[in-house]
């Protein structure tokens, strides 16, 4: 219908005033206003078809049932690397009353001439005619049969000294793991002595006791070692039955015998030679993790990782 003269502008006009609309798109391009032209390289952002690509394959089909996630590993002190706090207090020897280091006890009450401070280090000296040793404080700072890692730095002028029953005639600085005899840290003369000792420290290895350890296994060195032993080493409350797991390990080396992995009563392969190694088991019955010597022998073990193995749908 045309408009009626004297009415004011007439649409024609209006329309051909107003601007044009200027269409975008993820895969288009506005070359020229109200036109759209295919980009070169068109641009996606969705999560499952990678349309960036030059090959345009998409990343998932919508037609799969979904994927397996990737859950975070559950295992505790996989790697064998937790310490304890540090238990010696002024293991540096830096505080003495007296000729004596703060929070240590003289044990030979006429014996304080041979312990004397040196440099900010302790100097304990002794002839074959005195016997003398020192205690860490407190009397408790131990648990009896817990493992600890000791380090300390020694200086020998000559003789052989007995750290709660490990001995050294060397200087350097020594780090070594004790199965603690006592609730203390002791050294002690373990024959003539002159000898200067600094920065003791000592930690408990696997301090939340993440881990069981049958005899003949240990952890030294953050790995789990086992020496001439068939037995196993345990983590309870892994896994939950009716689920599917992936264990992965590290055997670093093995002398003798072999090893295999149990996921509660799921058993994995055996394995005789170092390696990485990961198996999917489904946990029928039982919560434990163990590292079974399946023939007696002598392994080296790292960095321990399970992950749930759970399917998730996709949502595409």
């Amino acid at each position: 219908m045309c408009p009626k003269m004297g009415m004011g502008t007439s649409v024609s006009t209006a329309v051909s005033e107003r601007t044009a609309v200027i269409i975008e798109d993820y895969m288009f391009d506005a070359a020229v206003a109200g036109e759209l032209t295919p980009e070169e390289s068109p641009s996606d952002f969705h999560d499952t078809w990678d349309l960036d690509g030059t090959d345009f394959t998409p990343e998932a089909s919508p037609d799969d049932e979904g994927y397996w996630d990737d859950f975070e590993n559950i295992v505790l002190n996989g790697d064998y690397e937790e310490l304890g706090s540090e238990l010696v207090t002024n293991g540096d020897f830096s505080s003495f009353t007296g000729d004596n280091p703060d929070n240590f006890t003289v044990l030979n009450e006429d014996a304080d001439n041979f312990v004397t401070e040196s440099s900010g280090q302790l100097r304990m000296v002794s002839d074959n005619s005195a016997t003398i040793a020192i205690r860490a404080n407190p009397i408790d700072m131990l648990t009896t049969g817990k493992v600890y890692k000791v380090s300390v730095d020694l200086t020998f002028t000559t003789g052989t000294l007995d750290i709660s029953g490990t001995q050294f005639n060397t200087s350097g600085t020594k780090v070594f793991y004790l199965t603690a005899p006592a609730d203390y840290i002791q050294l002690a003369k373990a024959s003539t002595l002159d000898v200067l000792i600094d920065n003791l420290s000592v930690k408990q290895v696997d301090p939340n006791d993440r881990w069981t350890l049958d005899s003949g296994w240990s952890i030294e060195d953050g790995k789990l070692k086992a020496t001439s032993t068939a037995l196993e080493a345990t983590q309870t409350n892994v896994f939950t039955p009716g689920n599917a797991y992936e264990i992965t390990f590290t055997l670093d080396s093995i002398a003798s015998g072999s090893v295999k992995i149990k996921a509660g009563t799921s058993i994995g392969t055996i394995r005789s030679s170092a390696g990485t190694y990961t198996q999917i088991l489904d946990v029928g019955y039982g919560a434990s993790l163990v590292f079974d010597m399946h023939a007696s022998g002598t392994c080296v073990i790292d960095n321990v990782t399970v992950k749930e193995y759970a399917i998730t749908p996709l949502d595409v």
